[in-house]
C-alpha cells in the first residue's frame, strides 16, 4: 500500500512475488539451521573438554581475565587464547598437568627472527579469579599465575578460614 502511494508499481506476477517470499523464508531457515549447528558443535566441544576432577575448572569456560603489567595488557581467555595487548601468545592446546592446574597455550605470533610465542597458565588458590603475575622466563615464552577458588585444597581453605591474629606481640 505504501509503495502504491509513492507511485511504485510491482510489475511482477503473483507467482514471482510468492517465489521471492519463499526465497526469503528459505534463507532465514538456512541461517537459523547454520546457527543451531554451530551451537551444537560448541556444546559437543565443551562436553569433550577436560575440566579436571569434579569439573573444577568448568567455571573458566568462556571467561576472560585481563590485567595491565607495565606497558602491556595481558588477556587470558580460558580454553581459547592468550594475548599481550594485541599480540597473540597462543591458543589453548591442553593441560601440562591437569591435577596441578597448568594450562598450555601455543602457536602465538612469531617473535622477530624467533619461535612462536607460548604461555603456560598456572592456576593457584585464591578467593577470586585474578591474574596475579606474568613473567617471560625466556624469549617469547610466558608464564602467568592466575588465582582461582578451584585451585584451593582442603588445607588451603582451612588457612583462609582460620581467624587472624593481627599482632599478638604488641605491648601496650
Amino acid at each position: 500500500r505504501v509503495a502504491e502511494a509513492l507511485g511504485i508499481v510491482d510489475d511482477r506476477s503473483p507467482a514471482e512475488q510468492e517465489l521471492e517470499v519463499a526465497r526469503k523464508e528459505f534463507d532465514r531457515a538456512r541461517d537459523e539451521l547454520k546457527s543451531e549447528r554451530e551451537a551444537k558443535l560448541r556444546l559437543e566441544v565443551k562436553m569433550e573438554r577436560e575440566y579436571g576432577e569434579d569439573k573444577v575448572w568448568i567455571s573458566l569456560d568462556g571467561q576472560c581475565l585481563e590485567r595491565q603489567f607495565n606497558e602491556y595488557t595481558y588477556k587470558i581467555c580460558f580454553f581459547e587464547e592468550c594475548k599481550q595487548s594485541t599480540t597473540s601468545l597462543g591458543k589453548f592446546r591442553g593441560w601440562e598437568d591437569l591435577g596441578k592446574g597448568r594450562m598450555v597455550y601455543k602457536g602465538g605470533e612469531r617473535c622477530p627472527g624467533g619461535d612462536e610465542r607460548s604461555m603456560v597458565v598456572q592456576l593457584v588458590c585464591g578467593h577470586r579469579e585474578k591474574i596475579v603475575a606474568v613473567e617471560e622466563p625466556s624469549r617469547c615464552t610466558y608464564e602467568a599465575t592466575v588465582a582461582h577458588p578451584g585451585a584451593c585444597r582442603e588445607e588451603d581453605l582451612a588457612v583462609l578460614e582460620a581467624p587472624r591474629v593481627l599482632d599478638p606481640h604488641t605491648e601496650l
